[in-house]
């Protein structure tokens, strides 16, 4: 694409996405008047650290903006488009896995807290977590040698601690964030372990075919036609004419 056609590219995706100009420079921290003059053709192609900042507010992966602006090409695409899908199947596995391991609150069972611990302490970032898990791993440690040494407040204290630190929600955060994907790969199999062995349930993903109306399709604001992303326009029109073919439906 050259600077102009990368332009009504760009106005299209803000667009279908429902954004004036200002909310684009709002949500993107872009000023306004330089995604006018992207979109005008003025600029030429954004640099990839600015279609870093605008392809989460337009609701487009950052491997499709940047093959669109001309900074990989389709094989660089495809292996990128690849690698983010099988992340999102691993990063899908571990979260529908965790949860099967919590209380349907976000918070772990409390028989499941050592097990849970010894997946992610290895692989959480941050001071408060390398802080705690220092503390608490020499407790259990102490509690496995001397259980009678072990004060009841003292304990419940360090449940309460572990509570605040590892729920869904902060595991969830870390492993969207920091852990690395052979991590993610190292606590999906340790969960599955734990979970096979102590019988705990985990959704199955449906492989099932279902079927999907063709009005959900063309309500994607990422369709494409021909390689050009298609407008809310240009899906109405669709719309129209299956209408005039289906009268009846």
């Amino acid at each position: 694409m050259d600077a102009v056609e990368f332009g009504e590219y760009l106005k299209n995706l803000r667009e279908n996405a429902g954004l004036s100009m200002g909310q684009l420079s709002r949500a993107a921290k872009v000023s306004q008047p330089y995604i006018s003059q992207l979109e005008s053709g003025q600029r030429g192609v954004p640099s990839p650290e600015i279609i870093k900042k605008l392809h989460s507010p337009l609701n487009i992966s950052y491997s499709e903006m940047m093959f669109k602006a001309g900074h990989i090409d389709s094989k660089m695409l495809d292996l990128i488009t690849n690698y983010e899908e099988i992340e999102i199947e691993l990063k899908s596995a571990l979260l529908t896995t965790l949860a099967a391991f919590t209380d349907g609150v976000g918070y772990f069972k409390p028989e499941l807290r050592r097990d849970v611990f010894n997946a992610f302490k290895d692989h959480v970032m941050g001071p408060d977590f390398y802080e705690f898990n220092d503390r608490f791993e020499a407790m259990l440690i102490e509690k496995d040698e001397d259980p009678e040494n072990i004060n009841a407040d003292d304990e419940e204290d360090f449940y309460e601690q572990f509570d605040r630190l590892y729920n869904m929600r902060n595991l969830s955060y870390q492993l969207i964030e920091y852990i690395s994907d052979e991590s993610k790969e190292k606590i999906l199999s340790q969960l599955k372990s734990i979970a096979e062995t102590k019988y705990i349930a985990v959704p199955k993903k449906d492989t099932s075919n279902k079927s999907k109306d063709l009005i959900e399709i063309l309500e994607d604001p990422q369709l494409t036609y021909s390689g050009q992303v298609l407008s809310r326009s240009d899906r109405d029109r669709i719309i129209s004419v299956l209408e005039i073919l289906f009268p009846e439906r």
